[in-house]
Parts: structure tokens; C-alpha cells; sequence
């Protein structure tokens, strides 16, 4: 499939000739657009051999959601994740914005969707910023944001009737690029040192990576992510390694690109923090949606006793009267 993007002077930009999104917008999206499909999956699964890793699961994610995935390990949180992202799994039955993931250019794909993996270290002694500024490659030698990140823009609906059609992702070109929605943006600069900044990793800025600690590369691994600037965040476990301050500072900054029309997809263990959170909660049971809805819907104590073989309570905090889960003792 061709891309649709225009050549630029290799002097712009902070790494030679990236143009990527203007601040405060994601992949071009400048208003919250909520009720747009981001994500479809249908019928997704994947086996080793003849054992059932996950599936079959559909399920879709909208623009302006959080969507958290939940469950006990080995119940195929990451599994389905690497299944939603494309890096496994039949490409075919999962679509981002309309379009099948296995009918968009790989580069294309990396301004749509950002992967932050369970184990995202960095091997190689880079300096912080020199590895948050990476976030910036698929935007390299592009003047414009694809098509499939306008419509989200639009606040259309995407997925219907019609929509999963090979080359459908250039067939609005014209029509953003008329009316305004498809337009230059800001250096790449700025936009890595706002990441740096959101994650609180700029202070770290001239330090080497792999001299950090594990919370300190997690926030930079999070930093290169944002800096990405995808309509769409597949996150596993993005607060494991992080204290309190910084989980709620993860899950703020995603609240951001929320509010910018992104939707996010993310792995957690921390069944209260999904419940702060997520505006929706998916419970996984051996690789199959045992329970789906708002945290107070999805969260029942009976059934998370069940799933977790465990007791478990959940009760309302006494601010936010949201659910606080909590094991039996």
C-alpha cells in the first residue's frame, strides 16, 4: 500500500526532517471526538499448538476512551495486546480506524498505533533524550498526517459498512487537506521535550539510559511513547516499576490524550487503579472477556473471587466514591 506523504527539506526538525503533530493534538486530532471507533477487533485469537492462548474476543475501543484490561496472570492480557497492536496473530481481524492493520505500510501503522511492551529496556547506552526523540521516527520526511488519523480528527465513525477496503486510506486526502484538518506542525523538538517533561524524565535529559533506574526507564520508555504522538496507545503494564506519584502522573498524562481524542488500551494488575481510571474495564478469564462495562460494572466482588481464586472485597472510596478493590484478609 502506498503511503500518503510528501518529502520534506532534511534539514527540519530536531532529527533531520521529521514534521509530526502541532501541541495539544494527536496524529491531527484537535477536539475531543469521542464516539469515533479507534480500534476493532473481531475474532481475534491465538493458539501454540493445539492450546487456546486468547480468543476468540472481539472488541472495540472509541476515540477519547481508556480501556483496561484486567485479570489474573496467564488469562492473556499481553497476549491479546501484542493480538490489538498486529505484532502477532492474524493481522486481517484487526482494524484500526476501518482499515485492517495487515492492509497498512508498517511505517503508516507506527503514526496510527504506539506499543509501550511489558519490557521495553533499552540495551544500548543512549542518553535519555536521544532515546525519547526515537518516538519521532515514523514522522520523518512527512509535511501531513495520513488520512486514517484526519478521519479521526473528523469525529467520523469509522469501521462500518464498507469501510475495511484496501486503499482507503488515501480516498479523504483532499477534502482534510482543504479544509484545514491536515496541516503543518511544530518542530520535533519541542514535542519530545514536552514528552520529557510530562514523564518527568527531563531533569534526566544527558544521562544514559541503561545507568537508570527501573522506574527512571519506564518513565522514558512512556516519554518515547507520547512522543509518538498515535491516535491510538497500547500500553502493558505502563505503572508496574513506578510509585504512587508516578502511577498517577502515567495515568494523568493518559487522562491528556484522552481529552485530545486518543484512545488508550492498557494492561494493569492494579484492579483500584484501572477502577480510578478506566472508563471501561475488560476482565479476562483464560483468554476469553469474562466481564465487560464501567469499573463499577465490571468489578463485581463475586465474580473477581471467582477469577482470582481468592476472596476479594470491593468497596466505594469515600472522595471519589470509586471502587477500591482489595483481597479478603
Amino acid at each position: 500500500m502506498r503511503e500518503s506523504v510528501e518529502s520534506v527539506d532534511p534539514a527540519d526538525g530536531l532529527l533531520g526532517s521529521a514534521v509530526g503533530p502541532e501541541a495539544g493534538s494527536v496524529a491531527g486530532i484537535d477536539e475531543h471526538s469521542g464516539g469515533s471507533a479507534v480500534l476493532r477487533a473481531v475474532g481475534v485469537e491465538y493458539h501454540i499448538g493445539d492450546k487456546r492462548i486468547v480468543g476468540p474476543v472481539e472488541m472495540s475501543v472509541d476515540s477519547g476512551e481508556i480501556v483496561a484490561l484486567v485479570g489474573p496472570n496467564g488469562a492473556g492480557k499481553s497476549t491479546l495486546l501484542g493480538l490489538l497492536s498486529g505484532d502477532i496473530g492474524d493481522r486481517r481481524s484487526v482494524e484500526v480506524l476501518g482499515t485492517a492493520i495487515s492492509d497498512i505500510a508498517p511505517r503508516e501503522l507506527a503514526r496510527l498505533r504506539g506499543v509501550l511492551p511489558q519490557d521495553s529496556s533499552v540495551s544500548f547506552p543512549f542518553r535519555v533524550h536521544e532515546v525519547v526523540a526515537m518516538g519521532r521516527a515514523p514522522w520523518h520526511g512527512t509535511v501531513r498526517h495520513s488520512t486514517l488519523s484526519t478521519n479521526l480528527g473528523s469525529g467520523s465513525r469509522v469501521g462500518g459498512r464498507g469501510s475495511n477496503h484496501k486503499g482507503g486510506l488515501g480516498r479523504h486526502t483532499d477534502r482534510h487537506t482543504r479544509s484545514g484538518a491536515v496541516r503543518h506542525a511544530r518542530g520535533d523538538e519541542s514535542i519530545v521535550l514536552d514528552a520529557m517533561v510530562e514523564c518527568d524524565v527531563a531533569h534526566l535529559g544527558d544521562r544514559t539510559v541503561t545507568k537508570l533506574s527501573g522506574g527512571e526507564q519506564a518513565r522514558v520508555a512512556l516519554a518515547r511513547l507520547f512522543a509518538q504522538r498515535t491516535p491510538l496507545l497500547l500500553l502493558d503494564e505502563p505503572t508496574a516499576a513506578l510509585d504512587i506519584h508516578h502511577q498517577e502522573k502515567v495515568f494523568n498524562a493518559l487522562a491528556a490524550r484522552r481529552a485530545e481524542g486518543a484512545a488508550v488500551v492498557v494492561v494493569i494488575h492494579d484492579l483500584s487503579l484501572a477502577a480510578a481510571h478506566a472508563d471501561r474495564v475488560i476482565v479476562l478469564q483464560q483468554g476469553r472477556i469474562a466481564a465487560e462495562g464501567t469499573p463499577r460494572e465490571a468489578l463485581r466482588p463475586e465474580l473477581l473471587s471467582h477469577i482470582y481464586g481468592h476472596e476479594i472485597n470491593v468497596l466505594e472510596h469515600p472522595q471519589s466514591v470509586t471502587p477500591i478493590v482489595v483481597p479478603a484478609r
